[in-house]
């Protein structure tokens, strides 16, 4: 297969549905094993490799029945089906008998290894094989091509590669030169494609549902594609990186590891914030006060880092609606950790401890301030807001009421626990302070108060 051949079928396959090395890894497959029953059906160098891979694995043994009828698929697979057995009933009868004495080697045999599965299976699926060898020149064909101009229209065109196959090329070719071409755009579908999920989420309200287009309805269908690559092509987990599990369970919120007598103290903290681009808090608990002083008065001075905070289950509205007006970007956490961390920018992270005369700071291992810092970016599922409207209706047996905001936008809110006033009455102005949850399109209200009314402005 020439390079410009290679490059020819791919960008044919960008024209088509769906992730293109998915479609091609799919072709690749289907033509191993067209050609393989066509024509090699009795070649016996073909038929020891599988019966030394005991076959055909799951995904490529049910494309068999697929195959046109001039390959004979009925027979061939007899054939090969036929040398899988025989070898199960020789290797498996020679294992499970009583070893006769005059045959020493089978009494060898018998004590070695008494297990079946590793005399039947030694290689992986031949299939398997072939495509993942083409697999590798599809990657660095598509890696190469976005250097062309053309290549990288037609690819911002086209549905874009799966992320399963994304991670694969990130593992394998990040110092690829056009890897950070390919990281753009991959994040540009990515964003094009989670505001089509929450506009059809969105449209799920009765009085919204003639509104989806074609392309929300389909949003669900692409993004599982996008998700998980095209059925059949990653059906289990062993093409991932050996590492991932050792790094999901490193990336664990449940048990964190910090330098036991490797504490900072507040002005050493506040100084290395102080020069951070990035500080970032997460709690389930309002912090010390003089903490939060001293992050307020962080904020007060020019420069001063972007500081955000995640809080979960804190229920004190003063609390909250204070980070908020401190001028805090305040996020509703899901998930957070029992202690409060500190992460200055993403390379130093801190647990906060509450000492009786004043928070104490143990220092992360590097190793596990990474892990954490990047599993808990996800964790977040909503942030404050601070609206005001004028009450359009309610409806009382859901403790829902609409507000109508500036340029005539409606938004619903919710209140939450026992309210002492009740909803607010129609006509009436309010000022909400609240949750917008990123999974629902209703407003979790924390506070809401009763503004006077702004006078109009002298005519």
């Amino acid at each position: 297969m020439t390079q410009d051949h290679s490059g020819f079928v791919l960008l044919e396959e960008l024209k088509l549905p769906g992730c293109p090395l998915c479609g091609l890894f799919i072709k690749d497959g289907r033509s191993y094993l067209d050609g393989l029953l066509y024509e090699n059906v009795l070649d016996i160098p073909i038929r020891l490799r599988l019966m030394n891979s005991f076959g055909f694995c799951n995904r490529h043994a049910w494309q068999i029945p697929k195959l046109p009828a001039i390959c004979a698929p009925a027979v061939g697979f007899a054939i090969f089906a036929s040398d899988l057995l025989r070898k199960f009933n020789l290797v498996g009868q020679a294992i499970t008998q009583e070893p006769p004495k005059k045959k020493p080697w089978r009494f060898l045999f018998h004590r070695r290894n008494k297990k079946l599965f590793p005399q039947m299976k030694a290689e992986i699926c031949p299939a398997c094989a072939h495509v993942a060898e083409f697999e590798k020149f599809h990657i660095q064909d598509l890696l190469d091509s976005l250097a062309e101009k053309n290549f990288v229209e037609t690819y911002a065109a086209a549905d874009g590669i799966c992320l399963p196959h994304f991670f694969i090329i990130e593992q394998k070719h990040s110092n690829h030169p056009n890897f950070s071409i390919l990281m753009r755009l991959q994040l540009a579908k990515s964003r094009s494609l989670q505001q089509r999920l929450d506009e059809f989420i969105k449209k799920q309200d009765r009085r919204l549902q003639q509104d989806i287009t074609e392309e929300e309805a389909k949003a669900w269908r692409v993004a599982m594609e996008i998700l998980t690559g095209k059925a059949g092509v990653f059906n289990h987990d062993a093409r991932t990186d050996s590492s991932f599990e050792e790094r999901a369970i490193a990336a664990s919120t449940k048990n964190i590891v910090a330098h036991a007598f490797d504490r900072v103290s507040m002005a050493d903290l506040m100084a290395q914030a102080k020069t951070a681009t990035q500080v970032t808090i997460c709690q389930k608990e309002p912090l010390p006060g003089s903490l939060l002083q001293s992050l307020a008065d962080l904020t007060a001075g020019e420069p001063h880092p972007m500081l955000e905070i995640v809080a979960e289950e804190i229920a004190d509205a003063a609390y909250l609606r204070g980070l908020h007006s401190s001028g805090f970007k305040l996020f509703y956490g899901v998930g957070l950790p029992a202690q409060t961390l500190i992460f200055v920018d993403s390379d130093r992270g801190f647990v906060v401890e509450n000492a009786p005369d004043a928070p104490r700071f143990k220092l992360l291992t590097s190793k596990e301030n990474e892990n954490l810092y990047y599993s808990l970016l996800w964790h977040r599922f909503g942030h404050a807001v601070s609206v005001r409207g004028a009450v359009k209706e309610t409806e009382a047996e859901k403790n829902l009421f609409c507000l109508t905001l500036e340029r005539e936008r409606e938004v619903w809110c919710r209140l939450l626990g026992d309210n002492p006033e009740g909803l607010p009455g129609v006509g009436q102005t309010v000022a909400v302070f609240a949750w917008e949850k990123w999974f629902s399109r209703i407003l979790d209200v924390i506070e809401l108060e009763f503004p006077p009314a702004r006078e109009s402005p002298p005519g």
